[in-house]
């Protein structure tokens, strides 16, 4: 299976869905610019968010005790001025990529200006996804769904932006992320409807997106991964529909 890799075409294609503040304008180009153009100024947009979020880091409070790690603040941004868009393989795309998980921070919005993904994961800790949970989700942990699903979706990125086939780099770190990832979200049951409902979606996204780009695999190509999805699916909805509605039968309501 081929992984499609972080080019100038997949940044000249991906520019419509990038919002339009994160594209600033370039003073004497014409309506529609080159595909120099272009690239250059995804690459501003790209260091342009990266500095915003090493601002951040810099300057906010994170924890107590916190210090960003100044030297590799200035790796990470200098890997992404001089980040080569047609080799995923390098060391700028690997200091990259280890910093931002290192630091918790969102490919989907360094490389594509994409905040989802921020936005979702703050909600999830707030007071207004407590009282929006099931008495026995407050009790416990959130629902372990939406961050297996966020773990998806940063593995999906980190090996996009690799140069070889999944069976040339099967033994490195980020490809088997990437598969680690996909079977622990297959086998993560969800606890509450809301996660079960972003369980089934993300598939069906997963698998919009892979049709889209002309690939004909399923989401889970991998044996293991697709039985354990199925059996997954299957005792959510037996925990989280049938069960109630079973209890309520039981009980004449």
């Amino acid at each position: 299976m081929s992984k499609s890799t972080l080019t100038r075409r997949n940044l000249v294609a991906g520019a419509a869905a990038v919002p339009a503040f994160a594209l600033p304008a370039v003073a004497g180009t014409a309506a529609t610019p080159s595909l120099d153009e272009l690239a250059a100024l995804d690459r501003a947009a790209i260091v342009a968010r990266a500095e915003q979020m090493v601002e951040v880091l810099r300057t906010c409070h994170v924890v107590d005790g916190w210090q960003l790690d100044e030297p590799r603040a200035v790796l990470f941004l200098d890997s992404l001025r001089r980040l080569d868009f047609n080799d995923g393989d390098t060391a700028e795309m690997t200091a990259v990529l280890a910093w931002a998980r290192d630091h918790g921070q969102s490919l989907d919005w360094i490389f594509c200006g994409d905040p989802g993904g921020m936005v979702c994961r703050a909600a999830a800790q707030s007071a207004a996804a407590a009282v929006s949970l099931p008495a026995a989700a407050i009790e416990g942990a959130i629902d372990p769904t939406f961050a297996a699903i966020e773990r998806c979706r940063r593995a999906d990125l980190a090996c996009d932006a690799l140069d070889h086939t999944v069976a040339v780099v099967d033994e490195t770190e980020i490809v088997h992320e990437f598969w680690n990832a996909r079977s622990t979200f297959a086998k993560t049951v969800p606890t509450t409807p809301a996660g079960l409902v972003a369980f089934a979606s993300y598939v069906n996204e997963a698998q919009k997106k892979i049709c889209s780009a002309d690939f004909s695999f399923p989401y889970f190509d991998r044996a293991a991964d697709a039985e354990a999805f199925a059996a997954t699916l299957d005792t959510a909805v037996r925990n989280i529909v049938a069960a109630p509605i079973q209890e309520a039968q039981a009980r004449g309501d």
